[in-house]
């Protein structure tokens, strides 16, 4: 009651009155049954929570909404959406960076035999690795597949555009999963060759092998990526 009143000891008749009257809707307070007295009618109070949804769904229904009003904003001719692309040392740092990514979900043993197969390609493979992998590469780096590869540039673009919210937003790492795996969604050309058209073909549309390696990938990459700009933000804070 004194937290009401800004910790006021002598509260009038008008401040007491309307604290007391909060705590009791507030908390749905009821008269009990063997009190002297009785209620005048059986109204419930309507209780109305002021708490904000966390969980998937609704955090899926705020990012449709800001992507409706940022096309609304943007939607000023016709032509067709495109992610724009990104710089080409930056293309090379996420191919470099994609083989640990790679390493760390083969180390958990997360997928299928047939699955694991997608993530990489042969090292004589020169069409599919970056200038940084072949000065790096000693033979004991992971020469990522071409899927894996879109995969992670899709969502460091997501991270990059969502740079100011990092340290803003709850719940960051799975708004930035979601924005991810809805870009993904729109692309038909990862993760769609013939042999893995085959291999789910009789899984759940979906929650098949397809998904389940798309949202592994983005998983480990987001949260390699929010640890680096959390030690980066802590080192220049201090």
């Amino acid at each position: 009651m004194k937290s009401r009143g800004g910790f006021n000891n002598n509260p009038n008749v008008i401040q007491f009155r309307s604290a007391y009257k909060r705590l009791l809707v507030r908390h749905n307070i009821e008269g009990s049954v063997y009190a002297n007295c009785s209620p005048l009618d059986t109204s419930n109070i309507l209780y109305v929570s002021a708490s904000k949804r966390t969980d998937a769904d609704a955090i899926y229904t705020e990012i449709d909404v800001e992507e409706q009003i940022l096309f609304d904003e943007f939607d000023h001719g016709y032509n067709c959406y495109h992610m724009p692309e990104l710089e080409e040392y930056v293309v090379d740092v996420v191919h470099y960076t994609s083989g640990f990514i790679v390493r760390k979900i083969q180390k958990n043993k997360a997928l299928c035999k047939t699955c694991d197969s997608f993530l990489t390609v042969d090292d004589n493979n020169n069409q599919n690795s970056s200038k940084l992998f072949q000065l790096k590469n000693r033979g004991k780096l992971i020469n990522v597949s071409s899927d894996v590869h879109k995969t992670c540039l899709v969502t460091e673009y997501i991270i990059r555009i969502c740079n100011e919210d990092l340290l803003r937003k709850k719940n960051i790492k799975l708004i930035l999963s979601l924005k991810a795996l809805n870009e993904l969604s729109s692309d038909n050309t990862i993760f769609n060759s013939k042999e893995i058209k085959e291999h789910i073909l009789q899984q759940d549309l979906l929650d098949n092998h397809r998904s389940q390696l798309l949202k592994l990938i983005v998983d480990c990459y987001i949260t390699l990526r929010l640890h680096h700009f959390a030690k980066s933000h802590t080192y220049f804070c201090n």
